[in-house]
């Protein structure tokens, strides 16, 4: 008897975190204005397979909107950028094209680069950014100072 009161309690201990959980993923993609932070890197995803970068400095793989159509992109060993524009609330192309050459100076940072150019859209969850294409996926954590 008391092992199962113990159990209830943990299962209903470990449904409540589930729910506040998926609470706190809220979809704030109509209310949250990209431009205003700066985003860390997680991970890269091609047909369903995640890609993470190999070091993860605390300057590498930030992602900043620098005007109302540039953005930065800091890689493992440059930074550069390029233009972006936002059609229609959740939609937007990236054209990552201003790097130079020592940009990629590693497999992951060309599949980032070339991911990001088949970006369509884009939401907010939580303190995710998440930009996804055809089969490609690159998902930003909220950048703390």
């Amino acid at each position: 008897m008391k092992n199962s009161f113990s159990n209830t309690i943990l299962i209903l201990g470990v449904l409540f975190l589930c729910i506040t959980t998926v609470s706190c993923q809220k979809d704030k993609t109509d209310t949250f204005d990209i431009t205003q932070s700066k985003w860390k890197l997680k991970y890269i995803s091609i047909n369903n397979t995640k890609i993470t970068p190999l070091e993860r400095r605390w300057h590498m793989y930030v992602l900043e909107f620098t005007n109302d159509s540039f953005l930065q992109l800091n890689l493992s060993v440059n930074s550069g950028g390029g233009k972006y524009q936002i059609s229609s609330l959740g939609n937007i192309t990236i054209a990552l094209d201003a790097y130079t050459e020592l940009c990629c100076d590693n497999d992951f940072d060309l599949q980032l680069i070339g991911v990001a150019k088949q970006i369509t859209t884009y939401k907010v969850l939580g303190n995710k950014l998440i930009f996804k294409g055809s089969d490609t996926e690159i998902v930003f954590k909220k950048k703390f100072p």
